[in-house]
Parts: structure tokens; C-alpha cells; sequence
């Protein structure tokens, strides 16, 4: 089985970091959106990423999007490429923690997986760990019924 390969912008890692930021030493997130690249399903381009809404449950180990929020932007983002750029899959940060999914992130992973409505069999994961100023990013894909490490770049 081959190892994905994402394609993060700085300046989606930025918005990414900042967020984390905010509501540190809380957990936030959000939605990545992108495209899978058509001749290899393996390298995944992510081109935004949806915060976590104005309704957004922050806690010490947990968090929980806006989810109706999300939904509305993500229906937006799709329409307004012209159908092009996707759902890929979540992003959250664990404060002071470590890049290890939770056994909560995986079953996020599988729930989103099994969600026929979020069309991404096969959801991306990251997770920004660390605390200001020094955070770091670690990218995970579910296949085969596991999170497994992704490779990623940043321009």
C-alpha cells in the first residue's frame, strides 16, 4: 500500500496555526478542502481549510465543529469551484500534545469514512501539535480501516 503524499500551502498552515492559537490551550479544527490528484489517488492537494464555526465546542481534549456552519461552507467552496475542490477531511490541534491520533480521532476518521454525504471513503487527517509559536503538523489517511501516516509538504 502506498503512502499518501499532501500538499499543504503555507498559507493554509498558517490559518491553521493562528486558529490553534486562538484557542489555545483549547482544541479547535476544522474542514480541509481539496482535490485528489485524477491520476493518482495517493497525492492529495489541500487548498483551504474551513475553521471551526461560530457555534464550535472548545475544550482541554476535545472539540466539536459547528457542524451546520461547516456544512453551509463546504456546499460553497464545492459550488463555487465548479465542483472541483472537495471534502477531504479534518483538521484539529492537540495543545501541548503530541501527534498521536486519540482514539477519538480515529473514530471521527471512520465515522466520516462511513458517511456516505461527506463522499471521502478515505478522509485525510491532520493534527497541529505543540503550543505558540512552536507548532508542528502531522498528516494521517484512513485506509484499509486504519489512520495510517501520510508524508505532506509545504510550499
Amino acid at each position: 500500500m502506498k503512502q499518501a503524499h499532501v500538499l499543504l500551502p503555507q498559507s493554509v498552515l498558517e490559518l491553521m496555526t493562528r486558529e490553534a492559537e486562538r484557542t489555545f490551550p483549547k482544541e479547535s479544527g476544522g474542514a480541509l478542502m481539496g482535490y485528489r490528484d485524477v491520476d493518482d489517488e495517493d497525492l492529495i492537494q489541500v487548498v483551504a481549510q474551513i475553521g471551526p464555526g461560530p457555534e464550535a465546542i472548545h475544550e482541554t481534549h476535545r472539540f466539536e465543529p459547528d457542524g451546520k456552519w461547516q456544512a453551509t461552507q463546504i456546499a460553497s467552496v464545492y459550488k463555487e469551484s465548479g465542483r472541483v475542490i472537495t471534502y477531504l477531511g479534518d483538521w484539529h490541534s492537540h495543545p501541548r500534545g503530541s501527534s498521536t491520533p486519540s482514539s477519538l480521532d480515529r473514530s471521527t476518521a471512520r465515522d466520516i469514512a462511513r458517511c456516505d454525504e461527506a463522499r471521502a471513503p478515505n478522509p485525510l487527517i491532520l493534527i497541529v501539535f505543540g503550543k505558540p509559536e512552536i507548532w508542528d503538523v502531522a498528516a494521517y489517511r484512513r485506509q484499509r480501516w486504519r489512520l495510517r501516516p501520510a508524508d505532506f509538504d509545504s510550499d
